[in-house]
């Protein structure tokens, strides 16, 4: 804490997510430039570390994925040292254009593109520190949260693109800020339309429990209208994706078709997804 704070690396217009290697050698981070944002594209950028007088100092940069037209996201090391996951949302053969996960072979320079799911395995980059990636501690593959249209789930990738199935969160329909911890057990930021937020985590046996609760939960979760997925198509073909909350209160009944309270995105980034939200309860329990 003795040296003022030294500028490592500058040219682009902003730069994000920082990443140390295990061994301290290496640092990666994510750059961009205007007029893009980070969902429109941006660079992982990596360099090798050296500390002589002046501090910590930055070889070379090598630029590893990304682009004008690429978004990536989320440089992260293995535990072990030999690979670095990422997200893109690159026209991968079966990608769709969703942000995928991929990991590089760092002997290799070779990279594999772990998930194919017509999904978003990243958040759009509005601020720094946003986590939907985290290695497993045997750096066998990498636990990434899947948005499909609006409800999360925790999946698990290895190596080969496998992807087995993590239990005990059914329960949930969102999920945030993965974190894993070097014995197995996982932490996130989690909640459901008929579940208030909360701090959550699984440990490696595999039992979920509640950590710290965002509200006091005095009603019963029946109280709460369960969201539904719906769809539909726009007359240009779209498939477009919405959330239903159907009128609930287990003290009325109504006779009738109910009032109805359409609400759209703020976009152009923003989603209506499975988080629980008060105002949708609120009027989905008075009859709406």
């Amino acid at each position: 804490g003795r040296r003022w704070p030294s500028k490592l690396v500058s040219g682009a217009d902003f730069y994000m997510q920082p990443s140390w290697h295990p061994d301290s050698k290496r640092l990666a981070w994510v750059a961009w430039d205007q007029p893009n944002m980070p969902w429109n594209g941006s660079r992982l950028e990596t360099a090798e570390v050296t500390i002589d007088e002046r501090g910590l100092v930055l070889g070379d940069i090598e630029v590893w994925a990304g682009g004008e037209r690429e978004s990536v996201q989320q440089p992260i090391f293995s535990p072990d040292g030999k690979w670095m996951a990422f997200t893109s949302d690159k026209e991968f053969e079966g990608s769709g254009g969703f942000s995928q996960v991929c990991v590089r072979d760092l002997a290799t320079g070779q990279m594999r593109v772990l998930s194919q799911a017509h999904s978003d395995h990243a958040n759009p980059a509005w601020i720094q520190g946003m986590r939907t990636i985290a290695w497993d501690p045997e750096s066998q593959g990498v636990y990434a949260l899947r948005n499909e249209a609006g409800v999360f789930r925790l999946v698990h990738y290895d190596l080969e693109g496998q992807e087995p199935e993590v239990s005990g969160l059914q329960d949930y329909e969102y999920l945030a800020q993965l974190s894993i911890s070097s014995n197995g057990s996982m932490a996130w930021l989690g909640s459901a339309s008929r579940m208030p937020g909360r701090v959550a985590e699984r440990e490696a046996g595999g039992q979920v429990r509640t950590i710290r609760r965002a509200s006091a939960e005095r009603l019963s979760p029946e109280v709460y209208s369960p969201m539904r997925r719906v769809s539909w198509h726009a007359s240009d073909g779209t498939e477009v994706f919405g959330n239903y909350y159907p009128p609930t209160n287990p003290t009325f009944e109504g006779t009738g078709k109910p009032p109805a309270r359409i609400m759209i995105h703020g976009g152009p980034t923003s989603q209506r997804t499975g988080a629980f939200d008060t105002r949708n309860q609120f009027y989905a329990t008075r009859g709406f």
